[in-house]
């Protein structure tokens, strides 16, 4: 009995060690074969299997441009302020580039498009939640022309990606024209 006393601690310390080595060499390849892309990434695999802009050239982060990712987070900062929750924050980023590239077009044609988007905003057909849709747009279009005039890059495409002060805002756009 103290044979087997005195082997069986041993033996089940040469198999832990066997079965701990299996597990490190088992979480460095599930390590190597699932790491996370960056938004960034995605944001540039998305684009280029997108058949939208067949043949475009994308260039990241080009010299001397300022990164629109910032600008967009800055136009809209307002929205942002208010957002109660990480759904609503995703939310006004969606609406402060859809109404970056409609302030982008002539005048004529955003009338139209403005008066669209509020009504798909205020799907409940109330006069008052129109008004409220009207309201938060106008104040974009304007913060527009007042901040970021000579501005006419287009929005192609974003990504966001974490949540609060970890969010990130990944941006495809045009180059100035």
């Amino acid at each position: 009995m103290t044979f087997f006393n005195d082997c069986y601690p041993k033996k089940i310390q040469i198999m832990t060690k066997k079965e701990d080595n299996r597990k490190i060499r088992r979480e460095k390849r599930k390590g190597e074969k699932w790491k996370a892309k960056s938004g960034q990434a995605l944001l540039f695999d998305k684009i280029k299997k997108s058949n939208d802009l067949p043949g475009a050239k994308i260039v990241i982060e080009p010299k001397g441009a300022e990164k629109m990712s910032e600008v967009i987070m800055d136009f809209a900062q307002p929205f942002l302020i208010e957002s109660k929750d990480e759904e609503s924050a995703r939310k006004a980023i969606g609406l402060a580039i859809l109404i970056w590239n409609v302030s982008l077009l002539p005048e004529s044609d955003q009338d139209n498009l403005i008066q669209e988007i509020c009504s798909g905003l205020s799907p409940s057909n109330d006069a008052t939640d129109f008004s409220t849709a009207m309201h938060y747009v106008n104040m974009l279009l304007e913060r527009k022309k007042k901040y970021f005039p000579n501005n006419k890059r287009a929005i192609i495409d974003y990504q966001i990606s974490g949540s609060g002060k970890s969010r990130r805002l990944d941006v495809a756009s045009t180059l100035s024209p």
